[in-house]
């Protein structure tokens, strides 16, 4: 690392025309608070950059940024999930398609960026470090052969990290090296058509007959079961289900913005027996665990209140 009266500042520049594969814009260098956060990286030596990525190890999240998903099926799970967060599921067909590729363009930009990202990476071996040109009238990006003494996630790029993180998805577990950074490298490139895909199967089955789309049925009957557990103990005026069946079937009737997705006699459970649970066993235990974490806030609340007021 550099050492100098600007530990922020790398000390070894490298000349531009040395340089290949530069980013079709310059601001595709993303800063290391954007593509960590983007990507869910944790930086496995934080103490070597003085505790500077303390609080920019994502991966015990529990929602792993898309971004960096290789998965088909959940890159279309995924994209439904925002089209019905944002309403979509609402609109008429035309208004559902436009929703998607908005959905899939934005999500394509940022796998874009990382491929660039990534590309400047492995065709660029000695460049450690980018950020913005500081000094004088200079414009665009500085390229460095090493690290600021003081690394400032918000300030540039650190490449020896990205490269780290490169490796990682290209099936490495212990170092870097090129080999498993060309892997990393296709498959960050074959991100952009995976979401195209992703959006292309969703289209299909929006336009296909709703009731049979089990991707967005799925996602509404999950948002009923939860939201239903906090109705249910926030309302004075709601009835609580004296069993877990009730529960469920009560769940079940809460189902907001189905319009089409699903059939009215399916809904009210018309020619159904008493005893028939409409969820499945994993909505279940979503409903079990849904209510037991309302009921322990409410319980915090609730004790929070009685020491108030002694």
């Amino acid at each position: 690392m550099a050492t100098n009266s600007e530990p922020n500042i790398p000390t070894l520049r490298l000349k531009g025309n040395t340089i290949r594969a530069k980013p079709s814009h310059p601001y595709t260098h993303l800063r290391d608070c954007n593509w960590i956060d983007q990507v869910g990286y944790t930086v496995p030596n934080v103490k070597a950059y003085k505790g500077a990525y303390d609080s920019m190890t994502n991966a015990g999240y529990w929602f792993q940024p898309m971004v960096c998903n290789f998965d088909l099926d959940e890159w279309i799970q995924h994209i439904a999930n925002i089209f019905v967060r944002e309403g979509a599921h609402t609109h008429q067909q035309t208004g559902m398609t436009k929703k998607i590729n908005q959905i899939v363009r934005n999500a394509t930009h940022g796998a874009e960026t990382l491929a660039e990202m990534a590309r400047f990476a492995v065709c660029n071996p000695d460049v450690q470090y980018v950020m913005q040109n500081l000094k004088g009238n200079r414009r665009g990006f500085a390229h460095f052969g090493d690290l600021p003494e003081e690394i400032d996630p918000y300030f540039g790029t650190n490449y020896v990290e990205f490269r780290r993180w490169l490796a990682e998805i290209g099936g490495s577990t212990r170092f870097s090296n090129m080999v498993y950074e060309q892997k990393g490298l296709a498959k960050v490139r074959s991100l952009p058509s995976m979401i195209h895909t992703a959006g292309e199967i969703l289209k299909d089955m929006v336009k296909g007959e709703r009731t049979e789309c089990h991707v967005i049925r799925n996602i509404l009957i999950n948002n009923a079961v939860v939201g239903f557990a906090g109705i249910s103990l926030n309302s004075p005026n709601e009835i609580i289900p004296q069993s877990f069946l009730e529960v469920c079937r009560e769940a079940w009737r809460h189902i907001s913005g189905r319009g089409s997705w699903f059939d009215w006699n399916e809904i009210h459970l018309q020619d159904k027996p008493a005893d028939f649970n409409p969820l499945t066993d994993e909505q279940q235990a979503t409903m079990r665990q849904a209510i037991q974490d309302r009921a322990e806030y409410m319980l915090r609340v609730h004790e929070k209140w009685i020491a108030a007021l002694a």
